[in-house]
């Protein structure tokens, strides 16, 4: 899944007495929408970054096993008075082992998957918690419901949004803090010392 979490607005509400049962059920069905939504933009993007972080970790630790094994393996193993193959190799596993981490820290991959799921998990229980304490609010309220009964439901409502854009501006604050950081780093690996 791509581009931004959905958001749909707030439909027009009537808080007459006859259409406030509806009214309830539309700021419900838009406040646990966006739930929804913004769980399922984490669950989605979640894998691709999981399987990058741990690819190119996978590897990095390979070629950083193998270039700790090579110089050793070119004493044991020789043709002749030569070594099979030249222990020079080990510096090139280690820079390409160094050099796929650096990509992951650049991308982001390994660090996105964690802040995902964190986000994921944290407004699943944020919704879960929205369903019930509505639900409990619902069966003590009158038919029709009294304007401190919708005020109260209005303010779960609200809350739920409220601390969902706030797991996802977080989020979102953590991701710039971690790009910049991965420039800066990136920047300054590529200018040499004065």
């Amino acid at each position: 899944m791509s581009g931004d979490i959905a958001r749909s607005d707030l439909p027009e509400l009537d808080w007459g007495a006859a259409e406030r049962a509806a009214s309830l059920s539309k700021v419900y069905v838009h406040a646990q929408g966006l739930a929804v939504a913004s769980e399922r933009w984490y669950a989605a993007n979640r894998p691709p970054k999981r399987v990058a972080g741990r690819v190119l970790r996978v590897l990095a630790l390979l070629l950083g096993t193998a270039a700790a094994l090579l110089p050793i393996l070119s004493e044991i193993f020789t043709t002749g008075d030569k070594p099979a193959f030249a222990p020079g190799w080990a510096s090139v596993a280690l820079v390409i082992a160094a050099a796929l981490i650096a990509v992951d820290r650049y991308l982001g991959a390994s660090n996105a998957w964690m802040r995902y799921m964190t986000a994921e998990t944290q407004i699943a229980n944020l919704r879960q918690e929205f369903e019930y304490a509505w639900n409990i609010e619902r069966t003590r309220t009158a038919s029709p419901p009294t304007d401190a009964e919708v005020a109260v439901l209005l303010g779960l409502a609200r809350k739920l949004v409220a601390d969902v854009n706030d797991v996802v501006a977080a989020e979102t604050g953590t991701w710039i803090s971690d790009f910049r950081g991965s420039l800066q780093s990136t920047e300054q690996g590529l200018h040499p010392p004065s």
